[in-house]
């Protein structure tokens, strides 16, 4: 489970880097927001999770708002729509096999994540290889640290609650990308605000819905 959990890594960008070649960046990613949805199904499903109503809301909302902000265009599915569902679909899986494995504790879990992908690609990386830059070394530094310090919070945060607990926060991530948008140059279109208005505003009734639910089974 750890291996193929680590490999699903390597899946998701794969499929990522497939894609955006054959269609629309944003579309891509407005097929990959599915993943929390599809992860709270497969936790029903595979874990025997017991949703109620308002997560579902929450999840709904969540991918709501995603659509919202990217806009996908509708005329641009076709064959490669599959690799963004594929991109999707390891994502949910390593989700909810991160809820499963939660008893392995979390420097394990992402010691195996980190060194699945590591060795598949290490035997590839001769192929293609360039020495970095240092201007090139600066970001893809600062990429492994931010992604570093998410998948230990997801990792965390699985650990202590449920996936259709945890997968609506997921969203925050369209949220957290504005300030992105900004230092770069890019403008942020009013569709993109008020997509990731309605997140945040998901995310906040969420967090109290559940601590208002810890309390009182508490």
């Amino acid at each position: 489970m750890q291996w193929t959990r680590s490999l699903l890594m390597l899946g998701m960008p794969a499929c990522f880097i497939t894609a955006v070649y054959q269609m629309p960046f944003d579309d891509v990613w407005a097929v990959f927001w599915a993943a929390p949805l599809g992860a709270a199904g497969l936790a029903m499903l595979v874990a025997r999770e017991r949703i109620p109503i308002r997560r579902w809301l929450a999840l709904a909302l969540g991918m709501a708002g995603t659509g919202i902000a990217l806009r996908p265009g509708l005329g641009t599915l076709g064959a490669a729509t599959g690799l963004a569902v594929g991109m999707a679909a390891c994502f949910a899986l390593y989700i909810v096999m991160t809820r499963l494995l939660r008893t392995e504790g979390t420097a394990t879990n992402l010691l195996y994540t980190a060194l699945g992908v590591f060795l598949a690609l290490g035997v590839a990386a001769p192929a293609f290889w360039k020495p970095l830059t240092v201007t090139a070394l600066v970001p893809m530094v600062g990429v492994g640290l931010v992604g570093f310090l998410g998948l230990y919070a997801l990792d965390r945060s699985l650990a202590q609650a449920e996936v259709s607990a945890v997968a609506p926060f997921l969203y925050l991530q369209a949220v957290f990308a504005l300030p992105i948008l900004v230092m770069s140059g890019e403008g942020i279109r009013r569709s993109a605000l008020a997509g990731t208005s309605l997140i945040a505003v998901m995310a906040t009734w969420h967090l109290f819905s559940e601590i208002r639910q810890f309390g009182s089974v508490s």
